[in-house]
C-alpha cells in the first residue's frame, strides 16, 4: 500500500454527478499534506509531514470543468494547508490568475492555511489578486504556553493578533479555530480547581473523555490533576 500517494495521478473528480443547486459551495484540492508537528492534529498522521501537490494545470482543468459545467460561486480549496508548500503554491497562483481574467472571475475562493501566511505579503497579494477572500486559520488558543507544549510552535513566533490584522489588512476575512481541549488546557494550568470541575464536567458528556481525546499521557498531570 502506497502511504502517500501521487496526487498528480488524481482524476479530475466527477462533478458532472452533482445537483449544483444542492449546494452554496463546491470543494476542489490542491494539496494533502503539512509540515508542521501540531500534537492534536491528524493531518501529519494521515497524509504525512511533507505537503504534496497537484500541477497547476491539472489544478486548472478541474476549474475549467466546473466552469463549463456552469459553476459560478463559491469554491472552497479544502487542502489541509494551503500554503504548506508555498513555493507550487505560488506558482498556482501565478497562472490562476490570468485564468481569472481570461474568464472574468467566475469563482471566489476560500481555504485553510496556517498563520505564517501573515509572514507572506506576496503570498496574501496573490490570494487576493485571484479572488480569494476568506482563510480558515487554526488559531486553537491565544494561550501562548498551551500552543508550545501542543507543539504548535508556528503560533508562537510572531504576535497572534498581530498576523490576524495583517491577514485581514491585506484583503482576507479570517475565520478562525478554536480547539475547546487546548482551552481546557490552559484553564487546567492555572487553576486545579477549576480544572478538576471542568474534567469532571467533561466526563459527563457523552463523548471520549479528555484521557482519551489528549495525546499524552502525560497531560494530565502536566495541568496538576492526578
Amino acid at each position: 500500500m502506497v502511504k502517500n500517494p501521487d496526487v498528480t495521478n488524481t482524476p479530475i473528480p466527477r462533478f458532472d454527478l452533482l445537483e449544483f443547486d444542492a449546494y452554496a459551495e463546491m470543494s476542489v484540492q490542491f494539496s494533502r499534506g503539512c509540515p508542521f508537528q501540531y500534537e492534536f492534529c491528524d493531518i501529519i498522521v494521515l497524509y504525512g509531514r511533507k505537503p504534496r501537490t497537484k500541477t497547476p494545470a491539472q489544478h486548472l482543468a478541474e476549474l475549467d470543468y466546473l466552469y463549463e459545467l456552469g459553476w459560478r460561486r463559491s469554491i472552497f480549496i479544502v487542502d489541509d494547508n494551503f500554503i504548506g508548500n508555498k513555493r507550487n503554491v505560488k506558482l498556482f497562483l501565478k497562472e490562476l490568475q490570468p485564468w481569472m481574467v481570461a474568464h472574468h472571475y467566475p469563482f471566489s475562493f476560500a481555504t485553510e492555511a496556517s498563520v505564517d501566511l501573515a509572514q507572506d505579503q506576496e503570498l496574501m497579494d496573490a490570494m487576493v489578486r485571484c479572488n480569494f477572500g476568506a482563510v480558515f486559520l487554526g488559531i486553537e488558543t491565544p494561550d501562548e504556553e498551551s500552543l508550545t507544549f501542543t507543539q504548535k510552535f508556528q503560533n508562537t513566533r510572531d504576535s497572534l493578533t498581530e498576523g490576524v490584522n495583517k491577514i485581514t489588512r491585506s484583503g482576507l476575512r479570517v475565520m478562525a479555530g478554536f480547539i475547546m481541549q487546548v482551552l481546557l488546557l490552559a484553564l487546567m494550568a492555572k487553576n486545579r480547581m477549576l480544572g478538576r470541575e471542568l474534567l469532571n464536567l467533561w466526563n459527563r458528556q457523552p463523548f471520549p473523555p479528555l484521557y482519551l481525546v489528549c495525546s499524552k499521557p502525560c497531560l494530565i498531570k502536566h495541568c496538576g490533576i492526578d
